[in-house]
């Protein structure tokens, strides 16, 4: 059961940021003004700290083997998403900055390294194991 969860979020974590980083690769402005809101609205940062948290928490319970290169990897990710959702809860101004910062100057790449994570991920998944 467990090394078919590892598949499955091995999966679900390559697709999904194939499809983000193709859309912020095609919607640019509209990515830089959703962060700039999110930036600005307290709500959707705690929202959006509350979910990374869960979803770290979640996945850091279900994913406890660390049998291949692709659990590990997802391992990795529900750990960097608990400490994005605590940092984001606990400092919610620092958030701010950070967003407001990040927002129009990492856009284009950041769209660049999911695409490369997803192709990176996908390659593990089946190949690698």
């Amino acid at each position: 059961m467990s090394e078919y969860l590892s598949f499955v979020f091995a999966y679900f974590f390559s697709v999904l940021f194939l499809v983000v980083g193709v859309s912020i690769l095609r919607n640019k402005k509209e990515y830089i003004l959703l962060l700039l809101d999110v930036s600005k609205s307290s709500t959707l940062r705690y929202f959006s700290g509350f979910l990374a948290f869960t979803t770290g928490f979640f996945i850091i319970l279900l994913n406890n083997t660390s049998i291949n290169v692709s659990s590990i990897v997802v391992e990795i990710f529900g750990w960097l998403s608990l400490l994005k959702g605590v940092i984001r809860i606990l400092f919610p101004s620092v958030t701010r900055k950070v967003l407001r910062w990040f927002s129009p100057k990492f856009v284009t790449p950041a769209g660049w390294i999911l695409i490369i994570l997803g192709l990176t991920m996908l390659f593990l998944t089946f190949f690698v194991g």
